[in-house]
Parts: structure tokens; C-alpha cells; sequence
């Protein structure tokens, strides 16, 4: 019987997509298109990232310049190391592979008493503007299903 990291392996080798030549330009992008184009909406260095308080703080290569952005225009944005990062109700998820079915994770702390642990969640959305979907799966077969 096939357990689930392998099914989820030769679902995602069975997709798979050629990696893009050239890595992201770090900056903040408005819309999935952006992200495609490889054309940030506010190239730079993200800073001061706290989506919860409403919005990212850019810095321009070059000029320097500051630019608050308001999260809510906001799809998501790359950091130096090249990582993609979707915003959804102010949480970011890091994309981890991105074809038809995108991956994300983020990490999550769960605190017991006096004990923390900190864990990965994974999930899932059908492109790059779809919902989120916890990585199980019956949630997996249920959204491929429905496409």
C-alpha cells in the first residue's frame, strides 16, 4: 500500500515543471501575474515584515527609498534568498514548487505547558490564485477532482 509522502512524490514528479533559469527578484508583487513576469509592483529588500499590522515595509535597491505597502493589495513577495512567499489573511506561506497544484508550508508552534514545539504545515492550491487547502489526501484528490 502506498503511503502518502509517496503518492504525493509521484504526483509532483508526474507534474513537475522545468525550474524557472532565473531566480525571483526579491520585492513585493501584487498579483500571481507579477510573479510569472518575474516583475515585482516594489522592487527591493521586504523589511519589517508583520503582515498583521497591515502592511510590508520595502527598501530600494540603489535609491534606498522606503515604501509601506499595504498588505491588502498585496499577493505576495520574494526575500534576498530568492523565496517566495503567498500572503493569505495576513499569514505567509512559503511556495514551495509551483505548477498546476502549488505547494506552501509554514511553520507553526504549538505550545504544551512549558514546552513548545514547532512543527511544518503543508498546503496546497490548484494555481497560483486558488484556495488554500490543508495537504491531505482527501483534499488533494477532492480539489483534483473538481477541476
Amino acid at each position: 500500500m502506498f503511503t502518502f509522502p509517496y503518492l504525493l512524490a509521484a504526483f509532483v514528479a508526474a507534474t513537475a515543471a522545468t525550474p524557472p533559469d532565473t531566480p525571483l527578484r526579491p520585492g513585493v508583487y501584487f498579483s500571481s501575474t507579477e510573479v510569472l513576469r518575474n516583475a515585482p509592483a516594489h522592487p527591493g529588500r521586504v523589511e519589517h515584515l508583520r503582515p498583521a499590522s497591515g502592511h510590508l515595509v520595502v527598501v530600494a535597491a540603489g535609491t534606498y527609498t522606503v515604501h509601506q505597502v499595504p498588505v491588502a493589495h498585496v499577493w505576495g513577495y520574494a526575500n534576498a534568498e530568492h523565496q517566495v512567499f503567498r500572503l493569505v489573511n495576513h499569514q505567509a506561506y512559503l511556495v514551495t514548487y509551483q505548477d498546476s497544484v502549488v505547494l506552501y508550508s509554514r511553520p507553526r508552534t504549538v505550545q504544551y505547558g512549558r514546552n513548545a514545539t514547532t512543527f511544518t504545515e503543508h498546503f496546497f492550491s490548484i494555481g497560483l490564485d486558488g484556495d488554500l487547502h490543508p495537504l491531505s489526501r482527501r483534499q488533494l484528490r477532492k480539489q483534483l477532482t473538481a477541476n
